[in-house]
């Protein structure tokens, strides 16, 4: 069944081709990115998911400047920081 999840739609597993994309602001910083992703400064102290192009949870916490990606495999993620509207990125790591 389909979800509304703030401001995109989930309908099914979570994959690139699930997510209907209406907030289309950068969060994070550089996309690629190798070790560090820098956060933009107004989404400091939001929790935040990362999750793989299988629908996987491979990381979560509160965002701060920088969340360290160093541990994961190259490949696409999606990263969701869920302020007042919950925000969505995909990011390529290398």
């Amino acid at each position: 069944l389909p979800m509304m999840v703030g401001d995109f739609n989930v309908e099914g597993p979570l994959n690139s081709s699930a997510i209907n994309l209406n907030n289309k602001s950068i969060i994070s910083y550089p996309n690629p990115a190798n070790n560090l992703v820098n956060i933009t400064h107004n989404l400091f102290g939001y929790h935040y998911n990362l999750i793989n192009s299988e629908g996987s949870l491979v990381a979560d916490g509160v965002s701060k400047k920088t969340i360290d990606i160093s541990s994961l495999n190259p490949g696409v993620y999606h990263l969701i920081i869920f302020a007042n509207k919950p925000k969505f990125q995909t990011i390529v790591v290398q």
